[in-house]
């Protein structure tokens, strides 16, 4: 099976695959990652910032309100990074995204439990990392994929 596609035994086949998107903001040399709040899917586990998208929506529409809800950045779509599928069978759409230096993050607390400012390298020894970001970090590694530097 190739890297970034995984099988999932549980999904339901008579549906459609529940859709998603990431966003990833890198600024010298550091993501920006979430630890999801207690209270959604995958408890306080580390990840890029992102969520499901919703009927009628694009990619770029709901990584844009997926960094709004979540961290009330007003931010700007750069290109796709990746694609893949998860364990969890949500087909996710991975896009690089800008924000204004100048614009905190702020954590809407019934999603987001903490932000941080994290190197690739501190990223992949969290314990409680999200799956589907270790591949993406493995992949950033091996520079199969490259996030460029904000405009």
């Amino acid at each position: 099976m190739p890297l970034g596609q995984s099988h999932n035994s549980h999904a339901d086949s008579s549906r459609p695959p529940r859709r998603g998107v990431v966003g990833v903001i890198m600024e010298q040399g550091k993501l920006l990652v979430i630890r999801r709040s207690r209270l959604v899917r995958a408890p306080l586990k580390y990840c890029f910032p992102g969520g499901s998208i919703e009927p009628g929506e694009t990619e770029q529409q709901a990584v844009l309100r997926e960094l709004d809800e979540e961290l009330a950045l007003d931010v700007t779509v750069g290109k796709k990074l990746w694609h893949c599928t998860t364990s969890w069978g949500v087909d996710l759409a991975w896009w690089q995204v800008f924000r204004d230096p100048s614009q905190e993050p702020q954590i809407a607390p019934s999603e987001v439990d903490s932000y941080y400012w994290m190197t690739a390298a501190e990223m992949q020894v969290l314990r409680d990392l999200l799956p589907s970001n270790y591949e993406f970090l493995k992949l950033l590694a091996q520079q199969a994929i490259t996030i460029d530097e904000a405009p």
